[in-house]
């Protein structure tokens, strides 16, 4: 009988409150104690603390998952199933096709999951396990929301450079780097260029935000506890504008500047201006109005920051609402709405842009990579649509499961609503994936064809030629924001 060799699993996140049964510690001494019980080995112990369930890169999980990739590991043990994981798409992945295609057997304790016993209902409470995750972020949104919408301080990993905060994780003036901050002002109010204001502070070897946050307040030890004798003098423009812009050294306390994209993705995006929270004359105040606004007049004057700078893409990117030309911000590298009317103002970066343009002029090149084009003799090519197609049927073959089941009638009622909605969403795409390429190419005079394929082939990167000869007059994209 081939020896098991365990891996345990523990993880904890605030998303399980103060439920001390799910503290690490109880799950190992339970699992370590049922591995114990059955004399199998314990290759390690792998725990992450303070982890999201919907996240899946957790360093202690991915050394888990090298261990097993280099085959000392057979066995998986975890109290349950969402500490593998709260996202069952991704929990789905690891139980069906990893495990299985690695020869692991997955025990989750609590649940009385064994892989090597059938059990249908499984992805039923993946599903549960994500909506509890889900569940959870809303109510967190919610309350952060309230938060800054009442202007309630927060402690942040560190305060805004000039300030610290007191007991009550309010703002004060720090006299040592609020002086930085009003000798910035009076720097570029003197010099008129950022250049020199950095080369002064350089000279003077007036630490760096990061730098000084990371002495003062032990933020970012790694990258800064490393940094050479110049860097930690080494100003950059962005920071020094954004200090000269900063409407929060008049005393102002403006909440709501960021927000996760979603439950699942922690990134954080910024915020348009109109969406933030603004309190005026919060705080004592480092800069007066008056040098505050000279500054910022000489600063739009040297044209530094152009709302509406000549783009490669501009004039060819719309509001999918209002439909009207999206305006470059230069200052923020990105495309934005800027009528005031439009219901939903939206705006996309450039790195965004360029993400999306590359990723379909890529399908574009593999579509019609084997097409002759001296003989253009096109039927309609689809996309593949059949991982759509395959996901449906298991939908249905889960709906199915759920109507024979002895669920509460809620509860099933809410999983097969959220089944069917996928469903749907699923046949939307199957048939935004119907394209017909001889359409596009019909536009093109017949001589320009193997100029136009050269030029679709030969573009490694996104050019002024290759928006205007080609996008702008034959392909359209539209993009959905999904937050």
């Amino acid at each position: 009988m081939m020896n098991s060799n365990v891996a345990i699993y523990c993880r904890l996140s605030k998303e399980d409150g103060l439920n001390e049964s799910l503290s690490i510690y109880n799950q190992k001494k339970t699992l370590c104690e049922y591995v114990n019980s059955n004399n199998w080995t314990i290759v390690d112990i792998y725990s992450d603390d303070g982890y999201s369930g919907t996240n899946f890169n957790r360093p202690s999980f991915k050394r888990m998952i090298k261990d097993i990739l280099e085959h000392k590991i057979n066995v998986v043990v975890c109290k349950d199933l969402s500490r593998l994981g709260r996202n069952y798409l991704q929990v789905g992945y690891y139980l069906e096709e990893f495990f299985p295609d690695n020869n692991i057997r997955f025990i989750a304790l609590s649940d009385s999951y064994d892989s090597i016993n059938e059990n249908e209902f499984i992805p039923f409470k993946n599903i549960i396990n994500e909506w509890y995750a889900k569940d959870i972020s809303k109510k967190v949104r919610f309350t952060l929301d309230n938060i800054a919408k009442n202007g309630t301080p927060r402690k942040t990993a560190f305060p805004l450079y000039g300030y610290k905060y007191n007991e009550n994780n309010e703002r004060v003036v720090d006299l040592e780097s609020s002086l930085n901050v009003k000798n910035i002002f009076k720097y570029y109010l003197t010099f008129k260029s950022i250049d020199k204001v950095k080369e002064k502070l350089f000279k003077e070897q007036v630490y760096t935000p990061g730098y000084y946050a990371y002495l003062k307040y032990g933020y970012n030890y790694k990258k800064y506890s490393n940094v050479s004798e110049g860097d930690k003098y080494s100003w950059s423009k962005e920071t020094i504008t954004s200090i000269l812009r900063n409407e929060e050294y008049l005393g102002h306390y403006i909440t709501r500047k960021t927000k996760t994209k979603s439950y699942k993705n922690k990134e954080r995006i910024k915020l348009c201006e109109d969406e933030n929270y603004l309190f005026l004359n919060k705080y004592d105040r480092i800069i007066e109005d008056d040098l505050f606004k000279q500054v910022n007049l000489l600063l739009n004057s040297t044209g530094k920051k152009k709302v509406n700078s000549t783009h490669v893409y501009q004039g060819i990117i719309k509001c999918g609402t209002c439909k009207k030309n999206l305006m470059y911000q230069e200052a923020r590298k990105r495309f934005c709405c800027v009528n005031k009317k439009c219901e939903n103002r939206i705006y996309i970066t450039c790195k965004e842009l360029n993400t999306i343009i590359t990723k379909e002029l890529s399908y574009l090149k593999e579509r019609i990579s084997y097409l002759d084009f001296n003989d253009i003799k096109l039927n309609n090519i689809k996309i593949s649509s059949d991982d759509l197609e395959k996901r449906n049927e298991e939908l249905k073959k889960y709906i199915k499961k759920v109507l024979e089941s002895n669920l509460d009638i809620n509860l099933s009622n809410e999983m097969i609503s959220s089944y069917e909605e996928e469903m749907k969403r699923n046949e939307n795409e199957i048939k935004k994936r119907k394209v017909n390429i001889s359409d596009i190419l019909k536009k093109i005079e017949l001589m320009d064809l193997e100029d136009y394929k050269t030029l679709i082939f030969n573009s490694i990167e996104i050019k002024k030629v290759l928006v205007n000869d080609v996008i702008k007059k034959h392909i359209k994209f539209y993009y959905n924001r999904i937050n």
